[in-house]
């Protein structure tokens, strides 16, 4: 075998192995591994590419970008490279720089929907909705729902008029986009559409309380006359920053609560402190409990964890988890709060989309929805938004939370 076999199998294994290292979330490793590979191959470009995949989740965006722009040097024409680039300078909170990138990949790749989407959500998190939404809608779940409205026989709603017709809107993504979204359900029974909601099991009791719903499912149905994708009701009503449609409260908690509290003559306010693990930022977003924590130093208060799964054993809370059956049932407990607290997760939406104050606290690269730089909510007239200075540094912007909370009027 010759020298360069040898050392070509060796590269392979070596490659293998760094990919591997990052399907088990081990990127410190991981990025090691890339780095000999580079020591030996300076121009290799996969190994500079996966380098700087392993440095973003590391939170490195300065070094991932020096490496993509290394390995652009040597292919200026690769959609991949400029699509990875734009995620590491967007990682890097370089908005505009990003934008470069993104339409760079799609001009060299217009039908690679990944870039598409990738672009979509970098303009709607700038603010630019209308340019926005038109790229997101290349993402899979939608070309899932095109190819079964097809082979169902009906048509998408294209904004024509719906008097007297059932369209049917269907859920995708998270709980918390469902809750979001369901507000245009309200919007489509002004025109007089009968409107009914296909949803994720937990959220059927209470999305029967929504404005404007009619009815809800949580299986395919047959017995309507057209349909679309909530999270595509957006672009189709040409909302704007400054055109959302608020209508708040548009969901409600049943008239019997399930959860009753006790009324202590303190203020209550309810604690989330952790998204879905199964997030793909869920390490961005969630906060670790001991940091958390801090919150509950403020005296005089009641506290409430609402987290249906991440426990944790503090005395001076009471938990509700287990007792939180669906989202009626935290609507329930959400309706006797005087506030709410939480990450960016489906309660942050639940609150918001019932009138209850809400402190919401991001991430320094947070989720398109909550826009750049703003204190406030367009989607949610009560919510207030805390932000990261730095990713992943909790610690300072806790101490904010609780300095405001410790001089919050009413307590």
């Amino acid at each position: 075998m010759s020298g360069t076999t040898e050392r070509s199998v060796s590269l392979r294994d070596a490659m293998a192995l760094g990919k591997r290292t990052m399907a088990r979330g081990e990127y410190e490793r991981a990025a090691e591994l890339y780095r000999q590979i580079i020591r030996a191959r300076p121009d290799h470009i996969p190994a500079l590419a996966e380098r700087a995949r392993a440095l973003q989740h590391l939170y490195r965006f300065d070094l991932a970008t020096g490496l993509l722009g290394t390995a652009l040097a040597q292919r200026p024409d690769s959609a991949k490279l400029w699509f990875n680039l734009g995620n590491a300078r967007r990682g890097a909170g370089d908005q505009d720089a990003a934008l470069d990138a993104y339409r760079r990949a799609v001009a060299l790749a217009p039908n690679e929907d990944e870039m598409q989407v990738g672009l979509g959500l970098a303009l709607m998190q700038a603010g630019a909705w209308s340019e926005g939404f038109a790229h997101y809608e290349r993402r899979y779940a939608r070309r899932e729902f095109l190819k079964w409205m097809e082979s169902a026989g009906r048509p998408v709603w294209s904004g024509e008029a719906l008097d007297g017709r059932t369209i049917l809107l269907v859920a995708e993504q998270g709980i918390g986009d469902t809750i979001q979204f369901v507000r245009y359900a309200g919007l489509l029974a002004d025109r007089g559409a009968r409107v009914v909601v296909n949803c994720q099991p937990p959220l059927r009791a209470l999305l029967e309380t929504a404005r404007g719903v009619s009815a809800v499912a949580t299986g395919r149905l047959n017995g309507f006359d057209t349909a679309e994708m909530l999270m595509s009701l957006p672009a189709r009503f040409g909302t704007t920053p400054d055109t959302v449609p608020a209508p708040i409260p548009y969901l409600a908690a049943p008239a019997t609560p399930a959860v009753t509290l006790p009324d202590r003559g303190r203020p209550r306010v309810g604690l989330v402190w952790a998204g879905n693990p199964r997030h793909v930022r869920d390490a961005w977003r969630s906060i670790p409990f001991s940091t958390f924590a801090r919150l509950l130093d403020v005296p005089g208060i009641d506290f409430y964890a609402l987290q249906k799964d991440a426990v944790a054993d503090d005395p001076r809370m009471e938990p509700l988890g287990p007792r939180l059956a669906d989202f009626a049932v935290t609507a329930s407990v959400v309706a006797q709060l005087d506030l709410v607290i939480t990450v960016d997760t489906s309660v942050a939406h639940l609150a918001g989309a019932m009138g209850k104050p809400v402190w919401i606290l991001l991430a320094a690269r947070s989720d398109w929805r909550w826009l750049t730089g703003r204190s406030d909510s367009p989607w949610y007239p009560t919510a207030r938004l805390f932000r990261q200075e730095a990713l992943g540094d909790w610690p300072p912007l806790i101490e904010a939370v609780a300095a405001a909370l410790a001089t919050r009027p009413g307590r």
